[in-house]
């Protein structure tokens, strides 16, 4: 093959060494690509040209192997070097980054990986470092994972191998417990991991774990799904194995019959014509003899529209409202122009790409032209607004951004941990900022100008504390506390000026938040999900009413049985709001132009505002009547 033709008539050629590698091509914007191999047929270079600021520049990656064909390093446009070493097995055992900081991998007997070493602040010492540990039961499949916390989670499998059981770490478990379960008469620091087999039995420790479970069918597919709380979601298929239903938990467990459910139709082509939602509203869709969605009819009796080129690409969108956003792409299939209509004239947003595909400028409605620069690793290095103003970003050899400057000229500084982790900030005036962190990468402490605050999680890694440097503090030292259910939903927050408490029902919806004083507000939803009544502490009573589309359409708050508030709202076919009417007969209109800005706003019987646009949606003039 010498050369590919699309559709649209754009031509990539390629060119041959003698034994079949591609040496060289050249795209449908004549951007040529050069390869080279050594003598195994190894990619040994990658050359591409590309124009920037500075004049023609060559990209040059480069690979070097060792006979096995194993890659050694990986020398990148900026001449920054990334090495890798194999053992005897050929396994992959460590990545030295540019920064020469060392990620090493352990493995077992079988090549399965069981320990991933991170690299810390004593490169030469690895007996401390953070790890991740996978154990293996006999088949070859995941057993447990420990963190670089030493919390472990298990995975349990039926008799075909599926998953069908994850069990959580708690705040009672210990990795010194784990140990004398699967290796007896070893320690955590002497444990040979590649040595150690997950038992088939489960823990007894285990069994006042929180867990969540799946259950399959006859055919391997997932049947249903329980969350830590026991809350089931249930999937049928069709004979073709497509889902079909999707049925939610409500409050009667034992009995799915009047439950909420979703579902989905096909066509003869297993393509996906109809979703119904828990409320049997009904979403169409419409598919052209290549099989792409062309056009969507809503519940509300509304359609959008698609419309593809002879390369299958997006060339318009038509909304509810015929409104039409065209597009239009390069000859490498690039988006450069998007095209929207006000009144009938062109509303043009343009974008041009450099030889390796990189967004170079954007040019708006009002012919501003915004400009970017990039490294030779492809990074935005530069930002150049329409008046000249310029940021920049200078990177690290891998990639974290070490220093920028922003539009006023202000330089803030940056610095990184081994693991990349931002650690510090330089500000250009104000106090400097330096963050730690958990061994599992969660923020542990943030020093600024009001001192410390920190952060403590549970065995789950949720945040379940948090103390700042100044105000009220509970007895625990802490200035808020959180704690949460099994199936992380957040049931009680505490301060100082006491205790809030949340519950969540099956599909954990929020459903009633008691306060500090004891008064409680309950929330209830439809099928779908939206909030249909919220009983407030006070005894007021608020209700949602919603269209076809979930949009809010109706809101009242009744106390004693009277309506204290009414919103009546209307929208056209899109969803832009064009009228709400209160209680009280107050009504107030809106209307927008082509492009959905709001052009006035009338207060019927009051008085009206115009707004004035430019063609980006500057805000020009507001005229109040």
């Amino acid at each position: 093959m010498r050369s590919v033709t699309d559709a649209l008539e754009r031509t990539t050629r390629f060119k041959y060494d003698g034994a079949g590698n591609v040496i060289e091509t050249i795209d449908a914007l004549n951007n040529k690509t050069v390869y080279t191999y050594d003598d195994n047929g190894n990619r040994k270079s990658e050359t591409r040209t590309v124009t920037t600021p500075d004049g023609v520049e060559d990209v040059v990656t480069e690979w070097v192997y060792d006979k096995e064909g194993r890659m050694l390093s990986m020398t990148d446009a900026l001449d920054k070097e990334t090495k890798y070493e194999y053992d005897d097995a050929g396994n992959q055992v460590a990545v030295i980054d540019a920064l020469g900081r060392r990620t090493e991998s352990v493995y077992d007997e079988k090549g399965q990986l069981v320990e991933t070493i991170y690299p810390d602040d004593t490169p030469n010492n690895a007996d401390d470092n953070y790890r991740t540990i996978s154990v293996y039961d006999k088949g070859g499949r995941l057993g447990a994972s420990i963190d670089e916390s030493g919390r472990v989670t298990h995975y349990r499998y039926d008799a075909v191998g599926q998953l069908e059981e994850t069990i959580y770490p708690d705040e009672v478990d210990s990795l010194a417990q784990f140990v004398a379960a699967v290796a007896p008469g070893e320690t955590v620091e002497t444990v040979d991991w590649s040595k150690v087999v997950y038992p088939e039995t489960l823990f007894a420790f285990l069994n006042d774990n929180p867990s969540s479970k799946t259950e399959y069918d006859e055919n391997g597919r997932v049947k249903a799904e329980i969350d830590e709380l026991g809350n089931r979601i249930e999937f049928r298929y069709d004979d073709a194995g497509r889902l079909v239903e999707t049925i939610y938990p409500d409050d009667t467990p034992g009995d799915l019959s009047d439950n909420p459910r979703s579902r989905v139709k096909y066509d003869a082509a297993g393509r996906r014509v109809k979703d119904i939602d828990a409320l049997d509203r009904v979403t169409e869709f419409v598919y052209d003899d290549l099989g792409r969605v062309k056009e969507t009819l809503l519940a509300d009796g509304t359609s959008t529209e698609t419309v593809y080129d002879d390369a299958g690409q997006k060339v318009a969108d038509i909304d509810q409202e015929d409104n039409r956003t065209e597009y239009k792409y390069d000859d490498l299939g690039r988006l450069t122009d998007v095209v929207q209509f006000l009144e009938g004239r062109e509303i043009l947003t343009e974008y041009g790409y450099d030889e390796l595909g990189r967004q170079i400028w954007q040019e708006d409605a009002n012919d501003h032209r915004t400009l970017f620069e990039y490294d030779l690793m492809g990074r935005r290095t530069d930002v150049v607004l329409p008046m000249m103003q310029r940021s920049t970003t200078f990177y690290d050899a891998v990639g974290n951004a070490e220093r920028t400057i922003d539009f006023n000229g202000e330089t803030t500084i940056y610095k990184y941990d081994e693991q990349n982790r931002l650690e510090f900030i330089d500000l250009f005036e104000d106090p400097d900022v330096t963050y730690t962190y958990t061994p599992t990468g969660q923020r542990e402490t943030v020093t600024d100008g009001r001192g410390v605050t920190s952060y403590v999680y549970d065995a789950r890694e949720r945040l379940i504390g948090r103390t700042d440097p100044t105000g009220e503090h509970l007895a625990s030292g802490a200035t808020i506390e959180y704690k949460y259910d099994d199936a992380g939903n957040r049931t009680l927050v505490r301060t100082p000026g006491g205790e809030t408490e949340y519950k969540f029902d099956e599909r954990n919806r929020l459903e009633k938040v008691i306060d500090a004083d004891g008064g409680e507000t309950v929330y209830k939803y439809d099928d779908v999900g939206n909030l249909v009544e919220t009983v407030l502490p006070n005894g007021v009573v608020e209700t949602r009413r919603y269209d076809d589309l979930n949009r809010l359409e109706y809101l009242e708050n009744k106390s004693g049985g009277a309506v204290v508030s009414s919103y009546d709202y209307k929208y056209d076919d899109v969803g832009n709001r064009i009228s709400v009417t209160e209680h009280d007969g107050r009504r107030v209109e809106y209307k927008y132009d082509d492009l959905y800005r709001l052009e006035s706003e009338k207060i019927v019987g009051e008085k009206v505002v115009n707004y004035v646009y430019d063609d980006v949606g500057n805000r020009l003039q507001k005229d109040d009547s």
